[in-house]
């Protein structure tokens, strides 16, 4: 891997209860990234990590993402889907390593009994 290839962040708040889908809903532009690139022929690295969970007034509160799925090339050109995260709980896996990959979705989720914010890191590397 040579280095940082994309980045980005989200705030997520919630209060009351909850605000996100639970598990991470794919297509779903409030609660998902998706990066579509060329496909990128060396490997390629994606990972979420979380930054914050700041939980204000007590009670529970969780929060966290990663990798809802990924999309790599084929040798004729056509696509094959790589829906990691439905096999797990919330939506996500925490992070991918592959060749060929084309797209990279990433995924987040936030409740609380009170109110809670979050930061979510998301990177990809090759």
């Amino acid at each position: 891997m040579s280095g940082p290839w994309y980045a980005g962040n989200t705030d997520s708040q919630a209060s009351g209860g909850g605000q996100s889908p639970d598990p991470v809903a794919i297509g779903d532009p409030s609660w998902t990234w998706d990066l579509e690139f060329n496909p990128v022929s060396s490997s390629l690295y994606a990972r979420a990590s979380l930054n914050t969970l700041s939980i204000i007034g007590g009670g529970t509160a969780w929060s966290g993402g990663g990798i809802v799925q990924y999309r790599t090339r084929k040798a004729d050109g056509g696509d094959s889907v790589h829906p990691v995260g439905q096999g797990a709980v919330d939506g996500y896996v925490d992070l991918i390593w592959d060749t060929q990959v084309d797209s990279v979705t990433f995924g987040w989720i936030i409740e609380g009994d009170n109110f809670c914010w979050s930061r979510l890191n998301m990177e990809i590397w090759i």
